[in-house]
């Protein structure tokens, strides 16, 4: 689970996941305005979701009764695309 890296790297990822069958975790990053503090489950070892810049994982534990990883992640909102005519 690390940061967004260069296009190669992304590729890669992706490869290796589709590969082992991992999915990657699709974030939502809503479209209010504000950070949010999402938790996110992972349920298998390959899985990954990717990070914008200033994004932050704020802690993750591993919850042994389900076998999965539970990570709070503090996501800033999405670039803005101003829509032109």
């Amino acid at each position: 689970m690390s940061k967004q890296g260069p296009p190669s790297e992304r590729g890669q990822e992706m490869d290796r996941q589709q590969q082992y069958g991992a999915r990657p975790i699709e974030l939502d990053r809503g479209d209010e305005g504000q950070h949010q503090l999402r938790w996110v489950v992972v349920e298998h070892p390959d899985q990954s979701f990717l990070l914008h810049e200033d994004d932050y994982i704020l802690d993750s534990h591993f919850n042994p009764e389900f076998d999965i990883w539970e990570v709070l992640i503090r996501l800033e909102p999405g670039i803005e695309e101003e829509e032109t005519d």
